[in-house]
């Protein structure tokens, strides 16, 4: 390996068994880091994974729980039209705040019909009052029932 012959045979062997352990050591150093690299890597896409999967298994019945809710108020009004029963208003808005007090996710409610009182009679005493248009029919005949900020508002849509 050293050709050269002013070195000593102590000195040849100390080079020699230094240049191997550092070849070892380095190598060990690469491998036990690329594996920890990797271990790192494939832990962190199990996690990501097993945190998306349990964000959109909430977000899926967040929504569904929504779609039924609409399914459900869809075929309330289908029925009142279906039997020609007209709704009563009271009942209607505490129902509806209901639905939006205990589900965060209903940001309003919004129907209309081509009838004025398809589905709710005309009362002229309760002209202008609230959810009631100047003819004394309810809601005229679109209800906007706002979540949020209105938690408890009800505005008649013209």
């Amino acid at each position: 390996m050293f050709k050269s012959k002013k070195m000593s045979f102590g000195n040849k062997l100390l080079l020699s068994i230094l240049g191997t352990t550092l070849v070892v050591f380095s190598l060990t150093i690469f491998f036990v880091t690329k594996f920890s690299y990797e271990t790192a890597q494939k832990d962190v896409e199990h996690l990501i994974n097993e945190a998306s999967g349990k964000y959109a298994a909430q977000i899926q019945n967040r929504v569904n729980q929504t779609i039924v809710i609409a399914k459900t108020l869809a075929l309330k009004f289908e029925e009142a039209l279906n039997t020609n029963a007209k709704i009563d208003e009271k009942e209607t808005i505490a129902y509806l705040k209901s639905l939006s007090k205990y589900n965060e996710d209903i940001l309003g409610f919004w129907f209309k019909t081509k009838d004025k009182e398809l589905l709710f009679e005309s009362n002229p005493e309760l002209k202008g009052q609230n959810g009631y248009d100047k003819n004394g029919q309810y809601l005229r005949s679109c209800l906007c029932f706002y979540n949020r900020q209105l938690r408890d508002g009800i505005r008649a849509s013209k």
